[in-house]
């Protein structure tokens, strides 16, 4: 009896690890891509519609990636160039979602529950006509309404009609990035944007750490995560970095649809986070209070933008000046202060030889002719006046036009500091 309770017990504790160790690989750390707003027709530095549009199908092709584009009809989709665009997505084997007609907010005042949702089943009319199509809503500005009958009637009206949540839980802020972007570019098309693609790359990194860490606080594990991006410029030329990026670190990129298909999108926090992920919805509904991190997470990239703008306020290096301009040594020396001039007249006087120069100067001869022609050619330009010249003075601390008063001095004294 009690050898065959042990067996069991063995049976049963081996049947629970290899459950467990099942979960754990069913749930190993993954994310799905999805972009919301496309496809956009606005001009852009750069790059047209059309090529941003490829360039993202190129980049998520690069990688076989299958993602989900969450429509706003009237950027694009409600003209026949935009419609193309959108349809190269279903195309492509991507899924395409709602996000409303014109991206008004639930969350405003004057936007009543039945002008949302007339948005909603007037873009549904477009985007049912094209491949891809899937009953998938995403809010705008992820915010399901500023009063709970806003709220439940939504959720009432997508539940009677087959929509589910197109719920977000690896929020960016990758839409103030391409607005600094843009801005940048508008201003300098041939400025240097390295910056801003490195910022983009270590806030997605940062995020997805951030949120991989929440649900591991609420859920126990690694669910799938949703990855929240936008039909933009900044993903047009940095959407294969981001890629790669969740590559390197390990990650499994996995559909939309096996996401969505984990029980915590099936969730319906009571208490909402208006604009952030579904995960601090259900930490806030869950009581937790702010944790370490929390506000780099919901800052909308205001810590990339302030370091961007530190970047761009920090003073340029003085770079070496090879080739100076010339000095007008009479025109600045009555500029020169009445004190410098006085101490280098006695500087001068002081270095007076004392031995005639005939009783020390060795003989001439043949021999060190080459030597003397060659030291004589060279001496027609003080060292001082040499591109590397200025490395050589006391003064090496000060490069490029804060040498020349010194430059002028050693004029003056016929050689150089």
């Amino acid at each position: 009896m009690l050898v065959t309770l042990g067996r069991r017990m063995r049976t049963g504790a081996m049947a629970a690890l290899l459950a467990f160790a099942g979960i754990g690989a069913a749930h190993a750390q993954s994310v799905a891509f999805t972009f919301d707003d496309g496809p956009r027709l606005e001009q852009t530095p750069l790059m047209s519609p059309q090529q941003r549009n490829r360039a993202m199908l190129d980049a998520l092709a690069a990688h076989k990636v299958s993602a989900a584009l969450f429509v706003t009809c009237d950027f694009g989709a409600t003209k026949p160039a935009g419609y193309a665009l959108a349809k190269a997505w279903g195309d492509a084997g991507h899924a395409l979602g709602n996000h409303t007609m014109t991206h008004l907010d639930l969350a405003a005042a004057d936007v009543t529950l039945a002008r949302y949702q007339q948005e909603l089943l007037d873009c549904d009319r477009i985007t049912s006509t094209l491949p891809g199509y899937q009953k998938w809503f995403r809010f705008t500005y992820l915010r399901e309404g500023n009063t709970p009958e806003k709220r439940d009637g939504m959720r009432s009206f997508l539940k009677e009609r087959g929509y589910r949540n197109g719920y977000v839980s690896l929020d960016t802020s990758d839409w103030r990035l391409d607005e600094k972007l843009t801005q940048v570019l508008r201003a300098d098309p041939k400025a240097d944007i390295a910056p801003i693609k490195q910022a983009y790359l270590a806030h997605v990194k940062q995020r997805a750490i951030a949120y991989r860490d929440l649900s591991r606080k609420l859920e126990g594990r690694d669910i799938p995560q949703v990855l929240l991006q936008h039909h933009n410029l900044l993903n047009a030329l940095w959407l294969k970095d981001v890629i790669q990026q969740f590559v390197d670190m390990g990650w499994t990129i996995v559909t939309p649809a096996q996401a969505y298909a984990d029980p915590v999108y099936q969730l319906q926090p009571e208490r909402q986070a208006p604009g952030q992920s579904l995960l601090l919805s259900i930490a806030r509904t869950r009581g937790m209070g702010k944790f370490e991190g929390w506000e780099r997470i919901v800052d909308d990239g205001d810590f990339e933008i302030e370091q961007l703008e530190k970047l761009e306020s920090a003073p340029a290096p003085l770079g070496r000046i090879d080739h100076l301009p010339e000095v007008d040594v009479k025109a600045m020396q009555g500029r020169l202060d009445p004190a410098l001039s006085k101490a280098v007249a006695e500087a001068q006087k002081s270095e007076a030889p004392t031995t005639p120069y005939y009783q020390s100067s060795p003989a001439f001869n043949s021999a060190n002719s080459d030597t003397m022609t060659a030291a004589f050619i060279a001496a027609k330009v003080p060292d001082c006046l040499h591109s590397e010249g200025l490395k050589r003075q006391p003064t090496f601390f000060l490069t490029g036009y804060l040498a020349l008063p010194f430059i002028a001095i050693a004029k003056l004294r016929g050689k150089c500091i």
